[in-house]
């Protein structure tokens, strides 16, 4: 866990490195606004493949560690609903989910019914919005309850599961990335009128650095040195 107080005290040296003429002093809460975007553009970095590896957070032990502590796998099942306009799509959301907020999915399953099978288990495979009509009419991608395995796809937090009109789709269980909890400090008064309260990072003491560091360069980006900030983007995309 990341103390938020070695944070921002880390933040400031770095940031009182650059020139004062053109960086000017900030808040408190403009720098934990900063920092909390940090998190976020840091936790993406690690689950996408836009770094040194070329891998996202499955495919590296280090990934792994780095967000273990985000990865939900005991999330209750969502129920489906059947689409009204489209009987042979069922709808899962994803928007109140009991551990966390969702950002990223790992993987997901499904379970149909189909005359007295009941509670079959299936297969999720993720496809894209443009697959969709040719992967409903091939025979070795379509829905297929004897082959247990459904196409899906993932819109607006919500995943969409397709049938061929001879099952239905049941629950839904899913293991993803949480959004990581935001990172807080007593002493002033936010923006919705109530007192900050001390909150600090779940995340590994040991990529402290690399969150500053992130900081660091949304903060020159957001002042306007634009040079600076592209430079630094390549030195963030090659840390490890």
């Amino acid at each position: 866990m990341i103390s938020t107080n070695e944070l921002v005290y880390r933040f400031k040296l770095e940031y009182d490195k650059l020139d004062s003429n053109d960086y000017p002093d900030l808040p408190l809460p403009a720098i934990l606004i900063i920092l909390n975007r940090a998190i976020v553009l840091y936790v993406q970095k690690c689950y996408g493949i836009n770094n040194t590896y070329n891998i996202g957070v499955e495919g590296n032990q280090k990934r792994m560690d780095d967000l273990q502590m985000l990865i939900v796998k005991d999330e209750p099942s969502l129920t489906y609903t059947q689409d009204t306009l489209d009987p042979l799509r069922y709808v899962a959301d994803f928007s109140n989910l009991t551990k966390g907020k969702y950002l990223h999915l790992l993987r997901s399953s499904s379970t149909g019914n189909k005359y007295k099978c009941i509670n079959s288990s299936l297969y999720n495979k993720q496809i894209t919005h443009d697959e969709l009509d040719e992967v409903l009419i091939d025979p070795n991608r379509s829905p297929s309850f004897e082959w247990q395995e459904i196409p899906v796809i993932l819109s607006d937090n919500k995943i969409y599961g397709y049938t061929d009109g001879t099952f239905s789709l049941n629950k839904c269980f899913i293991e993803y990335l949480k959004y990581p909890k935001e990172i807080d400090l007593q002493g002033y008064i936010k923006f919705d009128g109530t007192n900050s309260a001390n909150i600090d990072s779940e995340l590994p003491d040991y990529v402290l650095q690399d969150i500053v560091t992130i900081g660091v360069r949304i903060a020159q980006g957001n002042i306007g040195n634009t040079e600076g900030y592209k430079i630094s983007q390549n030195e963030i995309q090659n840390q490890e």
